[in-house]
Parts: structure tokens; C-alpha cells; sequence
């Protein structure tokens, strides 16, 4: 008699249910049950979603201007990624995740037992109603934990303030994360749908959909087929919210939806005049963007106009000259470019280098003097580093004079 091993009961598929899933159900656990039951399998599925979901968009940010489809829709257009930022972001994930977020799971599979899968599928409906509860949670939870750790310094510069080391996010940033965030991180988005009691696969589904919307939220552009703008009322805070906190730390902390943003009064619109005027302002002091004539900080702003006099034809000077107070007719047109000192255009000694406090009062500048007026300040305890800058550091005094000018720490 031929002898023919029967499968147990566990592994074989199950009969009469009229689930739109069930098959689907059915085929993982009868050819990928060990896989889909490891402890590790959560953990690889957020890592590969956001691999994934990343690479699209670091392409279309290496090619830049090339894809003016796509580039067009940019918020920061004068601030691009490079390959070396893009490294240091996935690496830093995949330490984490490698060298913690596995070991974790190694401990709890000696301390936790490990569940058994069921083997009726979930409804459509129910995952989208547990699933929709687990994202509220963790966005509550994510919500709380990030304003702490923005308000408390200590928090913030410890294990906060990696994950601001670029103000303009891209993909790869989305979790460019300290070992506590990443941990606090995996804890809610495994443990919530586990205290809420879901199906597994609804798990997964919560797993993969709020990864995609991490990363959405990092990518830069604002896209008119994102989820924010698809889901109607501004239920969701999108690309432009969180692209704002990254430029002002202390606003629209919640990760996925608004509601708490608004509740609390932290919600702040993104206004890409401003920042392009903040990116144009910055370079153009920092010699990187349109050159202006150099003047000492120290100088008044009439001595400019005094200078430019001299190049007036000599019966123009005599006649400005009896009156100081048409110095000022002088046309923007009429004042030929100079070269600049060499005193100014060298700079002084590193050593005599200081870096003023200008005020929005005390400035010349029309353009910072508004900015100071849209913009509420910084927090004191955010560090300045502007590691994504063009000068990417080389100068820092003209850096600190801009955002001195506007308020910002």
C-alpha cells in the first residue's frame, strides 16, 4: 500500500469560508508558513518596505533638474541630497536594525511564546477599521514622544537631533534614527496591533502602510497624487507639514494625521515663499547664491551710498554734495559695480573672526527684516548645523549672521 504523509491539520487550507482573503491566507500558510510565523518576519518587512519605497525617490533626486516632472514639485529646490548623505541615512538604518532591532526580537523570543497563526482570514473591513485604530494610536504615542523630546534639550541633543541633521528630508533621512528612537519606534508599531488583538496580516498591513507613509513624508516634494491630498478635510498632514518641521522644529509633530497638531496649536503651514527666500537669502550672504557687495558688518548703510556719489560726474557731486540728503536719488542702475577691498575680500585673521548678533531692527537687509515677522523663532536648544548646506559649513559666521537676522537660533 502506497503510503502517503497527510499534512496536519495546522498547514492545510481551510474549507467553506467566503472571505475575500482567505485564499490568499491559505496559499501563505501552506507554502510560506515558517517564514510568515518567524518573530524576525515583521522586522524584515518594515526594513525591505522602506528599501523599497526609498529607492524610487533617491534616483529621481540624483537626477535632479533632469526630471523636471517630478522636480517641479520640489520644496526646497536649491537643497538636493548627495550620494554621501544618502550612505550615511541607510546605513545608519541598517545598523540599527542589524545590530538592535534583531537582538531585540531574540530576547523576546526567549521571554514571549511565540503565537500560532490562525487559520481564518481576516475581512477587508476589519482590517481597515483595526488597522486605522493601530495607526491613531501610535500616532498619539509618536506625537507625545516627540514633543517631549523637542521641548526637553537634553532629549533632543542625546536622541532627537540625528534625525534633524538635514533640514531638507529626503527618503533614505526617514529613519536616519538613534538606537532609543528606533526601539521606541519598533515597540508601538508591533505591540499596539498585538494589545489591539488584529489578525496578523492586519500586522503587516499597518506595518507596510505606515512606512509608506514615513517615507512620504521625507521625500521633499510635494506631490498632487499624495495621500494628504487625496484623503479630503486635511485629515492627513503629508509632505508639506512634516518638510515644515523640519525647517521649524517646534511645530506639526505628529507623524501621519493633523488632528493633534491642530488640537494643540502646533500645526504650521508650509509656505514655500518664505523658504525660498530664507535658501536665496542664506546663500547670497553666504557667497553662494547672488553676489552682493561685501560690507563690513560694523559700517553703517549710508556709507554705501556715500561711495557710490563718488563715481557721480564732478557737477552731479558738487550739487549732491551741498545736499547730503539726495545721496540717497542715486539710482539702483546709476552705481557701477566695484571691486571689493582687500581687506573685506580677504577678511580678517581667523583668530580676530567674531560672530555678531544682528537683530531684525539693527539689519539693513528689507528682506530678513520681514522674514522676522513670518517666522517665529527656533527653539534655543536646536543646534545649528546645517549639514546640507551648499557652503556645508565653510561659513558658518555669514550662516549664523542670516539666521541671527531672522530670530533663529
Amino acid at each position: 500500500m502506497l503510503n502517503i504523509s497527510v499534512p496536519p491539520l495546522q498547514v492545510l487550507p481551510s474549507q467553506g469560508s467566503d472571505r475575500l482573503l482567505q485564499p490568499f491566507w491559505d496559499y501563505l500558510l501552506f507554502h510560506h508558513r515558517p517564514l510568515v510565523s518567524s518573530p524576525f518576519f515583521p522586522v524584515m518587512l518594515a526594513f525591505s518596505s522602506y528599501f523599497l519605497f526609498s529607492v524610487p525617490f533617491a534616483i529621481v533626486d540624483l537626477l535632479g533638474e533632469r526630471v523636471p516632472s517630478f522636480h517641479q514639485y520640489k520644496i526646497q529646490p536649491d537643497r538636493q541630497p548627495t550620494v554621501g548623505m544618502m550612505a550615511k541615512s541607510f546605513l545608519t538604518a541598517l545598523y540599527n536594525h542589524v545590530f538592535f532591532l534583531l537582538p531585540t526580537v531574540i530576547i523576546g523570543m526567549l521571554i514571549l511564546p511565540t503565537p500560532d497563526l490562525p487559520q481564518d482570514a481576516p475581512t477587508v473591513y476589519k482590517i481597515c477599521i483595526d488597522g486605522l485604530a493601530a495607526l491613531l494610536i501610535f500616532d498619539t504615542q509618536y506625537y507625545i514622544w516627540h514633543f517631549i523630546h523637542h521641548k526637553n534639550p537634553h532629549l533632543y541633543r542625546t536622541i532627537h537631533a540625528i534625525h534633524h541633521e538635514y533640514m531638507a528630508p529626503f527618503s533614505w533621512s526617514t529613519q536616519q534614527l538613534s538606537i532609543p528612537e528606533i526601539l521606541s519606534v519598533g515597540l508601538w508599531s508591533n505591540q499596539d496591533p498585538v494589545l489591539l488583538k488584529c489578525h496578523p496580516m492586519t500586522m503587516w498591513c499597518v506595518i507596510v502602510f505606515s512606512v509608506w507613509m514615513s517615507v512620504e513624508d521625507h521625500i521633499g516634494y510635494d506631490l498632487p497624487w499624495s495621500l494628504n491630498h487625496l484623503v479630503p478635510f486635511g485629515l492627513l498632514s503629508g509632505t508639506s507639514a512634516h518638510d515644515m518641521h523640519h525647517q521649524k522644529p517646534n511645530s506639526n509633530y505628529a507623524p501621519f494625521f493633523s488632528h493633534w497638531d491642530r488640537i494643540f496649536g502646533t500645526a504650521v503651514p508650509l509656505r514655500k515663499k518664505t523658504v525660498k527666500k530664507i535658501t536665496h537669502r542664506m546663500n547670497t550672504l553666504a557667497g553662494t547664491g547672488t553676489q552682493r557687495q561685501p560690507t563690513r558688518v560694523e559700517d553703517p548703510p549710508e556709507l554705501g551710498l556715500v561711495n557710490r556719489a563718488k563715481d557721480l560726474p564732478e557737477s552731479e557731486q558738487e550739487t549732491r554734495a551741498d545736499d547730503p540728503s539726495r545721496l540717497n536719488e542715486m539710482a539702483p542702475e546709476e552705481a557701477p559695480e566695484q571691486e571689493p577691498s582687500k581687506d573685506i575680500a580677504e577678511g580678517p585673521p581667523e583668530s580676530k573672526l567674531a560672530t555678531p548678533r544682528v537683530t531684525a531692527s539693527a539689519t539693513s537687509d528689507p528682506i530678513l527684516k520681514n522674514l522676522s515677522a513670518e517666522i517665529p523663532p527656533w527653539p534655543d536648544h536646536v543646534p545649528f548645523t546645517i549639514s546640507d548646506s551648499p557652503t556645508n559649513g565653510k561659513s558658518n559666521r555669514w550662516l549664523r549672521l542670516c539666521f541671527g537676522a531672522t530670530g533663529w537660533s
